[in-house]
């Protein structure tokens, strides 16, 4: 009786898979269609870069295809053609080019080549396998590939070999599905029209949602080591190429699926009631958590470091150390900021929930403790601490697990000390520290091993450093320090104290001790320095000059001579700049973590020199207006903004610009009806496309003139942002009286929130200010990935600054991609 159940099962995906091969090659003939009027406008109309790659990934497609379904002349051809279009793209072919007619040529041969092979006479289905299904670990494999006969042949092979098998012909499709159902392993192809490694950029995005390492295995008809390098570092457990062969395919999965345990989320338990405790840990180990106890609230520090729960389930109302003042006392902890904190209590006093919500308690659950409530409370908050984590880093891209600072936020703050610096005195210093040879030090450690020597280089620095400074890294070998103020001498110790720290012991890597060797410049910021880039080509310059062939050197920049003072020729080179009109307009991005689809740009503008370098912001914003520049600056970018946003183009057509006027500009006669005039009589294709900026001192400064342009920017479907937020002592009066649908904090609450209680409390307060108004809070110049957390849980959703992304020429930056959309609808 089960013989004849397993052949009947046999007989249905035998009659399954046959009607696909045969589906398949029905649609084969439009499929080359396709290909070849792609290529023939290619050739005869005009070179299109968004035709050759729709061409590409058809071929592609082929290549992977073409032989599962019995074309293996056909894959073949098209692995070849594949080859040779990416050579075409990496260097477009002029008129004449040979390479055109051998592409042309090779049209006809895919076509010849669409004749099926003879398939052997032999089932893929094995009644055997079928009897005995594979073992998996609890979950289906979900198998996404763009092609869709591809997808579906493979989904039905797999469900013959005994797999739950489902498929999906988009990436979205497959983070749906992920969220109803944790998957055993996904089969995943690496191009989709997206990008030619858009799945490989998923793989991340793919373990957050899961909670888990969930395998995957990569298919690819890419045979080259870039990709499969990429698929490596982003965590892929397998790579096979395309035409895939069905039986590695089993045998893989059945590996992978074998080997990989549930990883069990895990929850620390602290009550000093053990009893109660105990009990809480038995029932959340029913439902799939790895819990422990402490019933000592004074040992729960150590316990949390060595255990690293993914959450803490904690008693209000224990003696000695309340739960309250032990939460305060965890978020202290730089590494335990974030970890969500779900408080139990015997009452719901309205105080008691206020002053945990106010530590960041992520829940608060009243006993008698139902046990359904406290379960999908305890696995929500844990998700979504993963998403908010993975959001962040995806957003930020920074390292987990390093104290360097952000390398476009780095240069953000040398570009402010930069701005506020003088010519004489205490004064930052950036100190550049490279490691010799370090080509040498890379082939002895491995492209694997530079990680862990980064992070130990790192960890020497700062040990190095005796007060707070800010590290980052220019690239493998190379870091900058930016000091705080003090005198030459005292930064040449530093730097000093930096190359022995980092030379002192040798590195130990797989056994074998690696000595170091260290180049460092010191450079005092002065006002001669006219820029970032002029900075760091002076520290380049004199680590080479100090370090000839290798050798561990100090070099400290020497006063060069400055003709006059050095703030007059700033000045002078503001001012002719601004005569001339070298005035560029850059885009830089505001991001949305919760909303993709949200493309936001703040419109700046940057000052040429006479040789085509920037002008701070902070250098000619100070002369632009004592010399009443700032009118005709607004009005310039103003126009630039709008004649922008009404060009043809999607990025145009999609975009938010945030607009800075000054309030020099707004009180200047006739420049409301002026602007007015420009909103109402622009082509703007969308609602809400333009956000005025006014900073708050201008409001009070110019109170009717901003309430008039308030007024009138809500009548066009325009929006009003304030800028430098909470830095008067009206900031909740104008929430009420003006109605912004945007506030901004940066500075001064930036800098010091992290170290200043006082701050920090006036800091959340605006925040909850302005959202209980209603209005969309954003905060720029943030510095870690742990700040971006603390705010998100106070509702901050809008970040801006070179944490994120710095100001480009272009509205090019990828909003969904640094949010990493989840849903992908």
């Amino acid at each position: 009786m089960r013989t004849s159940h397993s052949s009947q099962t046999n007989s249905r995906v035998e009659s399954a898979l046959a009607s696909l091969c045969q589906a398949y090659a029905h649609r084969l003939p439009d499929k080359l269609a396709r290909v070849e009027q792609l290529w023939h406008q290619l050739i005869t109309e005009r070179w299109s870069k968004q035709h050759l790659v729709e061409l590409i990934r058809l071929v592609h497609n082929l290549v992977g295809s073409g032989r599962t379904f019995g074309f293996a002349t056909l894959s073949a051809v098209a692995r070849e053609f594949e080859t040779r279009l990416n050579a075409v793209r990496v260097e477009p072919p002029t008129p004449g080019d040979p390479r055109l007619v051998e592409l042309t040529s090779m049209i006809e041969v895919l076509k010849v080549s669409s004749v099926p092979a003879p398939r052997r006479d032999e089932s893929i289905c094995d009644a055997d396998l079928l009897s005995a299904r594979a073992v998996t670990a609890g979950g289906p494999i979900y198998v996404v590939d763009d092609d869709i006969d591809l997808c579906q042949y493979l989904t039905s092979y797999l469900t013959t070999r005994g797999y739950d098998a489902r498929g999906f012909s988009h990436i979205g499709g497959m983070y749906a599905a992920v969220r109803r159902e944790r998957p055993s392993a996904v089969v995943l192809d690496i191009m989709f029209p997206e990008g030619n490694l858009f799945g490989i950029d998923a793989v991340a995005n793919l373990r957050a949602l899961c909670g888990s390492r969930v395998p995957v295995l990569f298919l690819s008809a890419r045979t080259d080591v870039a990709a499969r390098l990429r698929a490596f570092r982003a965590g892929g457990d397998a790579y096979l190429t395309k035409p895939v062969d069905l039986d590695e395919l089993a045998g893989r999965l059945t590996s992978l699926c074998a080997k990989t345990p549930e990883v069990r989320s895990r929850v620390l338990v602290i009550d000093d009631d053990l009893d109660l405790a105990r009990h809480y840990q038995l029932r959340l180990g029913v439902h799939g958590f790895d819990a422990e106890v402490v019933s000592n609230p004074l040992q729960a520090m150590s316990k949390i470091i060595a255990f690293g729960p993914d959450l803490i389930l904690l008693d209000v109302n224990m003696p000695d150390v309340s739960g309250l003042e032990l939460a305060g006392v965890i978020r202290q902890h730089p590494r335990l900021a974030n970890l969500p904190v779900v408080f139990v209590s015997g009452d719901a006093d309205p105080e008691t929930t206020a002053q945990a919500s106010s530590i960041g308690g992520d829940a608060f659950i009243v006993k008698p403790v139902v046990e359904y409530f406290l379960v999908e409370t305890i696995r929500e908050r844990i998700r979504r601490a993963r998403e908010v984590r993975h959001m962040i880093a995806a957003a930020s891209q920074h390292q987990p697990g390093s104290n360097l600072a952000n390398r476009r936020y780095f240069l953000q703050e040398l570009e402010n000390a930069l701005a506020e610096s003088t010519d004489s005195g205490p004064s930052r210093t950036l100190i550049y520290l490279t490691i010799d040879q370090f080509e040498f030090v890379r082939n002895q450690v491995g492209t694997m091993g530079l990680e862990a020597l980064t992070q130990e280089i790192v960890k020497r620095v700062y040990g190095a450093l005796g007060e707070p400074a800010l590290v980052g890294q220019l690239d493998d070998g190379t870091f900058s320090v930016l000091t705080g103020l003090v005198l030459v001498d005292a930064a040449d110790e530093q730097a000093n104290l930096l190359r022995e720290s980092v030379c002192a012991q040798p590195v130990e890597h797989n056994g074998h001790r690696l000595a170091l060797s260290c180049s460092t410049a010191v450079l005092p910021l002065r006002a001669s320095l006219r820029n970032v880039a002029h900075a760091f080509a002076l520290a380049e310059q004199m680590v080479a000059q100090g370090s000839p062939r290798g050798q561990a050197a100090v070099s400290q920049a020497v006063d060069a001579p400055v003709q006059g003072d050095a703030h007059a020729s700033v000045e002078e080179a503001v001012l002719d700049a601004l005569n001339a009109y070298r005035i560029k307009m850059v885009f830089q991005p505001i991001l949305n973590l919760e909303d993709h689809e949200e493309e936001t740009y703040e419109v700046q503008l940057r000052l040429l020199d006479e040789a085509g370098g920037w002008i701070l912001p902070a250098q000619f914003m100070p002369v632009a207006r004592e010399h009443g520049w700032l009118q005709r600056l607004d009005r310039w970018k103003f126009e630039r903004a709008i004649e922008r946003l009404t060009a043809n183009g999607r990025a145009s057509a999609s975009a938010r610009f945030v607009i800075k006027l000054s309030g020099e500009a707004v009180s200047q006669g006739g420049f409301l009806p002026w602007f007015s005039n420009c909103l109402t009589s622009s082509r703007i294709r969308s609602d809400q496309q333009v956000i005025v900026e006014v900073e708050e001192a201008d409001l009070m400064m110019h109170a009717e003139l901003m309430l008039r342009l308030a007024r009138m920017l809500h009548s066009v479907r325009s929006q009003l942002c304030i800028d430098k937020f909470g830095t008067t002592e009206h900031s909740s009066q104008l929430l009420g009286r003006v109605k912004p649908d945007l506030v901004k904090i940066g500075r001064p609450y930036i800098s010091d929130w992290q170290s200043d209680r006082p701050t920090r409390e006036r800091f959340r307060t605006l925040v909850h200010e302005a959202c209980e108004s209603g209005a969309q809070v954003i905060v720029e110049a943030v510095d870690t990935a742990a700040s971006i957390a603390t705010l998100w849980g106070w509702g901050v959703r809008r970040f801006q600054g070179y944490y994120i992304e710095e100001a480009h020429d272009e509205l090019d930056f990828d909003f969904a991609r640094a949010v990493k959309l989840r849903d992908g609808d």
